[in-house]
């Protein structure tokens, strides 16, 4: 039950950079600004995080139900609590993903519907949201396992940008990336292009910027890119997320790079 072991991430990564952003607000200034974050403070952070926790916990609680009972929770009149607040979110979460095998059936926003799907992802989301934490006070992001930094690459790529719904299509336009993670020789190559479809839950129409993995978008040569981004891999996941990045090596087309980190900045902002 619970955490996959091969999987670089799990219920400990979730436990240990949750906790790490509740000691950081244990004695940094609640009040001090989060530059990654537009317009948070670290209190603000802090509750985000809390709040994405108790969700998750309450749609793992009560799976393969979704979210349409689910009563989002009041920030506390007391922000010292805010800290405690976090630790009790992130122990209620760890409690129920724990309980669950990975492969149990779970709501999700993605096309992946299992209880694995969340464990990756809300690892994912106390990372990021710790190396905010440590920003707001001044210090060094965390240390990060190379495997992990890959997989987050990978979900960024996977999940957050080359994910087309059924009821969609992607057409390739022009332009292709390549993002390759030197400590793991590791890469993913992406092909520009436009996604475009009418949801059926909403009628909504939709024309927006897209990419998938060059493979899928029918490339001949995927190795073949106009442009690459390289970096060790949790170097290369915190660029993709907008944060503070050392080691970053661009080549070939400046713009195309400057094209994807604005296409990238509307998916990752938050």
């Amino acid at each position: 039950m619970g955490t996959n072991p091969s999987a670089p991430y799990g219920t400990d990564i979730i436990s240990r950079h949750s906790y790490g952003l509740a000691a950081i607000a244990d004695s940094a200034p609640l009040d001090s600004e989060v530059p990654t974050c537009s317009d948070w403070t670290l209190a603000a952070l802090v509750w985000h995080l809390t709040k994405v926790q108790r969700f998750w916990t309450h749609i793992l609680s009560h799976r393969p139900a979704g979210p349409e009972d689910y009563q989002a929770p009041s920030p506390p009149d007391d922000e010292n609590s805010l800290a405690d607040g976090l630790r009790n979110s992130c122990d209620g979460l760890v409690e129920v993903l724990n309980g669950a095998d990975p492969s149990d059936p779970a709501w999700s926003w993605a096309a992946e519907q299992t209880v694995g799907f969340s464990i990756r992802r809300q690892s994912h989301e106390a990372l990021i949201h710790h190396c905010d934490g440590l920003i707001s006070a001044g210090l060094a992001t965390p240390e990060a396992s190379p495997a992990l930094g890959a997989d987050g690459v990978d979900e960024v790529v996977s999940v957050m940008l080359c994910e087309v719904p059924q009821w969609a299509r992607f057409d390739p336009t022009s332009g292709v990336i390549q993002l390759a993670a030197t400590d793991v020789d590791q890469s993913w190559t992406l092909a520009f292009g436009r996604v475009t479809g009418v949801a059926p839950d909403t009628g909504q129409a939709f024309d927006l910027d897209g990419f998938a993995l060059s493979d899928a978008a029918g490339s001949e040569n995927p190795e073949s890119a106009d442009a690459v981004v390289s970096a060790d891999a949790f170097q290369l996941d915190l660029w993709l997320w907008g944060r503070p990045a050392t080691g970053i090596m661009t080549k070939g087309d400046t713009e195309l790079v400057h094209r994807f980190r604005s296409i990238l900045n509307e998916v990752t902002s938050g």
